[in-house]
């Protein structure tokens, strides 16, 4: 039992950083082989961030560790691209709403090294959380709305499931229902999906999934933090006149879009229970239900 583990404890780093160098080439060539393919990585939002964690008791003995940790945190309008659209869904947000679209592929960016680290829709929202679906007869414009899990497959034609199944769309629509509507980041095509009159304000929101990957086909990840971002030039356009705002800008340079300042609007926690796959998700704003 000891040799195997030491051949794989060997292995298993230089298998890994074969993948990476693999990963690079694969990106350089389809550089080299059209020109006007912008690197994919100098637009990245996506990083690893390191840290560490502590803990010390003093009773009834003095017992205390520390160890490194690293979150992978993934802006989710660049999750699709990287991981691939078979694994992660692609939001609308990518395409409508004027995001930057890395690559379409199955595959990913992050091909072949993916394999060993992966991000999935199914190790999220695994109750279902902000799937939708509205029953409308034929002729009839007006519809209900309600939450339905994930597996549920309805066998009335008159009954369809909304296209909202990326996790950022889900996260809006998450949003939406726990803050009773207060406050409302769906996209226009989800919106009006909804009969709902008002546009979203989607546009310009950020959200970053601060999470552990799925490492080796296995995912032990009890916490997972979605944190909503939104421009804080919004917040101070809320407070002033908007005329003196727009003559403000208009006489200077403005800010290019990856320098400007984003303030938090929401967090989404989903904790979960690995062994027992059992998951709950808190929203936490000033309006939810949650608080």
């Amino acid at each position: 039992i000891v040799v195997p583990a030491l051949i794989v404890a060997a292995v298993l780093p230089a298998y890994t950083l074969l993948l990476a160098v693999l990963t690079l080439l694969r990106h350089r060539r389809r550089h080299h082989c059209n020109s006007a393919f912008s690197s994919p990585w100098k637009s990245i939002q996506t990083a690893l961030f390191q840290g560490t964690v502590y803990h010390i008791r003093h009773c009834p003995v003095v017992h205390a560790f520390k160890y490194p940790l690293y979150f992978s945190v993934v802006d989710l309008d660049e999750a699709s691209d990287l991981f691939g659209s078979r694994n992660v869904a692609r939001c609308h947000h990518a395409d409508d709403d004027g995001g930057h679209v890395l690559e379409k592929s199955d595959r990913g960016i992050l091909w072949p090294l993916s394999t060993l680290m992966m991000l999935k829709d199914e190790d999220h929202l695994k109750n279902g959380e902000g799937l939708v679906r509205y029953d409308i007869a034929p002729g009839d414009d007006d519809g209900e709305t309600a939450q339905v899990p994930q597996n549920i497959i309805s066998s009335n034609e008159s009954t369809q499931i909304l296209e909202n199944k990326s996790m950022k769309d889900r996260v809006f629509q998450l949003v939406y229902e726990r803050t009773r509507g207060k406050l409302d980041l769906r996209s226009d095509k989800n919106a009006k999906s909804f009969n709902d009159k008002k546009k979203g304000k989607s546009e310009g929101r950020k959200v970053l999934l601060v999470t552990h990957l799925q490492y080796y086909g296995y995912c032990f990840n009890p916490v997972s933090l979605y944190y909503i971002l939104k421009p804080a030039k919004e917040s101070e356009e809320s407070n002033a006149d908007n005329s003196k705002i727009k003559s403000n800008q208009s006489g200077g340079g403005g800010h290019a879009d990856g320098d400007e300042e984003e303030m938090i609007e929401a967090i989404v926690v989903e904790v979960s229970n690995t062994p027992w796959n059992e998951m709950s998700i808190y929203v936490l704003h000033p309006e939810s239900v949650d608080m």
